[in-house]
């Protein structure tokens, strides 16, 4: 009959309606910002199973081998349980969350998804859940997952944090400091949730709100120098707060040393080393692990790099843990090494047992302490000698790391004390660039940026001098900023060319120079280009570039470099001040 159909239900549609507007007024109530949400009918409740209380007991037994850290002791539990109870929600989530610490992010979803399907009501299904998603690049699946959870327990301060976490890298950033505000809100001393939004606030410019968090801020960086509640600071955020090297190393070794526990408790089975590999070639094996082999500064900068390898001393490996986007950069990364392996979708054991079979001698890692790093591949010493270089500015703090590729510049040998790895030094630089890269032949013109014209003559006084720097906005703060308003201010009609990363921090920016009596319309944002010859050709259009203090350019200055454009930089204590 029609009236049974949802369609034509008017009571049930009303009833639904009902409960959309208890949800929108109970997010207003708690002073959230609009979201989408979902209205579900609940199902006919599943069948209570009741369960022996020796499946409780043995459940708690495995989770205390869980959380000290005997992985494999917990799974052969759950494992056990699950033969006898396939539907066993519990352990159907903890074996997930194994399978997620042991880099299985696809085996994790598929097992907590189960759980969830058998316990709907529980937040740390969805939470765990939200994390596998993120992990494997899922993100609106893993923002859907996290607003379960705090819709289920809206006092879960680790779920709001998570949400801002998602939200940050879906470059939402106003919205992201809201989800870390409110997990602030609820746990007072959530150190991790502040140490996020600190850097979120560089993202933005915020330094008012920073300010207002630097007693804070301060505490956390003392505490973390003299080892105490470490693992709140993230190693990238340590590198951008400070340029003091002992602090650097303190954070990264912790972030490292916790690593090498998770993995110490991996079972692994026996892999024959070169299985893979020619008895007869005796070319030594060199392999580089990243997920960035993508359209990122680090491909940028290598693109022509793997092809250079003298193939009648070397074999070149190259193992991507990343979203295939199917960049130039990959294309011709792919091309251009022996072999490419997409490991995306493979586990921390498996991917280093294919390493082991591959006969890799030299085991290069490319991202260090970055996003979507995978050290605890490292940590399974896969290779006899492992080396980290070029995407993280400074040390791993990890023991299972043989050497750092690095010049003497940036790491000079007396700051070898706060390197756990030993130097391997190289001429003139670290870092290596496309020596091929094209600058666009496009003849821009500067009111093609909105920038002022030159006079007919350079050195006429009111020329319009165009300073640059390209550099993300998180690595711009008052003091260095302070001194370029010092330099327009010097100069009159000159501008401050800058990358345009949000609009919040366009506003922010602008207004911070009118405080210190610049015009706003004297900063000049920019997009991005299609491509990076025409953003290389624009820098011609600029007189000199200024480079960041506590974080330096490195691969932006770069660009200035090759286009011609002179760089003015200040050397810091550390290795990303000096880069």
């Amino acid at each position: 009959h029609r009236l049974t159909e949802p369609l034509f239900d008017t009571p049930r549609f009303v009833k639904n309606l009902e409960k959309a507007y208890h949800r929108i007024w109970e997010l207003f109530l708690n002073k959230e910002l609009p979201q989408t949400i979902e209205i579900k009918e609940k199902p006919d409740p599943a069948p209570i199973i009741r369960y022996p209380a020796s499946v409780r007991e043995e459940i708690l037994r495995a989770c205390s081998l869980h959380q000290a850290g005997q992985i494999e002791q917990a799974e052969d539990i759950y494992n056990k349980i699950l033969k006898q109870y396939p539907d066993q929600p519990d352990a159907l989530h903890l074996m997930g969350v194994i399978y997620h610490q042991k880099g299985d992010f696809s085996a994790a979803i598929r097992l907590i998804s189960q759980a969830i399907a058998r316990v709907p009501g529980d937040w740390l299904y969805h939470n765990n859940l939200g994390a596998a998603y993120r992990h494997s690049y899922q993100l609106d699946l893993s923002l859907s997952c996290y607003r379960k959870a705090v819709e289920i327990k809206r006092d879960f301060a680790e779920g709001y944090y998570n949400i801002g976490i998602i939200l940050n890298e879906q470059e939402k950033a106003e919205e992201s400091v809201f989800y870390y505000e409110k997990a602030i809100d609820i746990r007072a001393d959530y150190d991790e949730a502040v140490c996020t939004l600190l850097h979120q606030l560089q993202l933005m410019c915020d330094w008012k709100k920073i300010d207002r968090l630097s007693i804070r801020s301060r505490t956390m960086l003392e505490n973390a120098a003299n080892g105490k509640n470490i693992n709140a600071l993230m190693p990238f955020v340590g590198v951008i707060c400070e340029d003091q090297p002992a602090l650097a190393y303190a954070i990264a070794k912790s972030w490292s040393d916790r690593v090498s526990a998770q993995m110490s408790q991996i079972r692994r089975k026996a892999v024959t080393r070169g299985g893979r590999r020619n008895a007869e070639d005796k070319r030594i094996r060199i392999g580089y692990l990243s997920a960035d082999f993508r359209n990122h500064p680090v491909a940028s900068q290598m693109i022509n790099f793997f092809k250079l390898h003298n193939r009648t001393e070397f074999e070149i490996f190259c193992y991507s843990f990343g979203t295939n986007d199917g960049s130039h950069y990959r294309q011709h990364i792919e091309k251009d090494c022996d072999v490419f392996s997409d490991m995306q979708n493979i586990g921390y054991a498996d991917a280093a047992d294919r390493i082991i079979e591959d006969g890799i001698d030299i085991l290069v890692d490319l991202m260090g302490h970055t996003n979507d790093n995978k050290l605890q591949i490292f940590a399974l010493r896969p290779a006899p000698i492992q080396i980290t270089w070029l995407g993280f500015p400074g040390t791993t703090g990890a023991s299972f790391f043989d050497y750092i590729i690095t010049d003497k510049t940036v790491t000079p040998l007396e700051r070898a004390p706060f390197y756990s790895e030993k130097f391997a030094y190289l001429p003139y630089t670290y870092m290596v660039n496309d020596y091929q890269l094209g600058i666009s032949d496009r003849l821009w013109k500067r009111p093609d940026f909105g920038l002022p014209n030159p006079t007919p003559a350079p050195s006429q006084e009111g020329n319009a001098f165009v300073f640059c720097s390209f550099n993300r906005s998180y690595k711009i703060e008052p003091i260095m900023f302070d001194l370029w308003m010092k330099l327009l201010k010097a100069v009159p009609g000159s501008v401050l060319w800058l990358r345009r990363v949000s609009d919040i921090s366009e506003k922010n920016l602008k207004q911070a120079a009118e405080e210190r009596g610049i015009s706003g319309t004297r900063l000049i944002f920019t997009d991005k280009l299609p491509t990076k010859e025409e953003h290389i050709a624009r820098h011609q259009l600029a007189d000199l570039a200024l480079d960041t203090r506590i974080y330096n350019g490195h691969a932006t200055t770069n660009d200035a470099l090759w286009a011609g454009v002179p760089v003015i930089t200040l050397e810091g204590g550390h290795f990303a001040s000096r880069a």
